[in-house]
């Protein structure tokens, strides 16, 4: 069997539970973030739902575009976009099944975040701008630790479950590893998700 027909077959369309919800909680999220932050620093915060307002307010204007950027630039938010929603449909979450599974998947995940910081870094240097040169080596600084960081924590999560399939181990991961290894590959992923944000 080719590996394109096994993928299909492996293809789950109760997945889609797993992509839509976390598209529509995102700017509750970044809501919330900014409103711990906030409390922390002594003020009131903008309210939980600021994430939507700006994202209908955004959606009505137009786009503008620099005379020094090209066509990357215009690429680069639709490739991470895509990126990250493949990376949704690979992740089993909610106790169902992905939306997409097969050998090896694992790996195509740390790949895909490397994709996506790639596309934010020459993006950001398409602008010509010196401004947006600092953010990209800083991007390209972050992405050191960061890569890294993942493909040690999925070596260990493959190598205690004995699966290259993120949808064989997260169901795995109760029986084969204790639940302070599993406290602290949490802790180590939410320190690179604060890092990746």
């Amino acid at each position: 069997m080719r590996a394109p027909d096994r993928i299909r077959e492996n293809m789950n369309g109760s997945g889609l539970i797993n992509i839509i919800p976390p598209l529509l909680l995102a700017p509750l999220s970044f809501g919330i973030i900014n409103r711990i932050k906030a409390k922390f620093a002594g003020r009131k915060g903008p309210p939980l739902l600021q994430g939507y307002y700006d994202l209908v307010k955004l959606l009505q204007k137009d786009f503008v575009y620099s005379k020094t950027t090209s066509p990357v630039f215009r690429i680069a938010p639709v490739v991470i976009l895509c990126a990250n929603l493949f990376i949704l449909a690979l992740i089993p979450v909610y106790g169902s099944a992905p939306l997409l599974s097969f050998p090896g998947d694992i790996i195509v995940i740390a790949y895909l975040f490397g994709l996506a910081r790639f596309f934010v870094i020459i993006g950001a240097l398409d602008t010509g701008s010196s401004f947006e040169g600092m953010g990209a080596s800083r991007e390209a600084f972050y992405s050191i630790i960061a890569e890294l960081s993942i493909f040690v924590i999925f070596i260990a999560l493959a190598l205690a479950c004995r699966s290259f399939s993120m949808n064989e181990i997260i169901p795995a991961l109760p029986g084969k590893m204790g639940v302070f290894q599993v406290l602290l590959l949490a802790c180590s992923l939410f320190v690179i998700l604060l890092l990746e944000c």
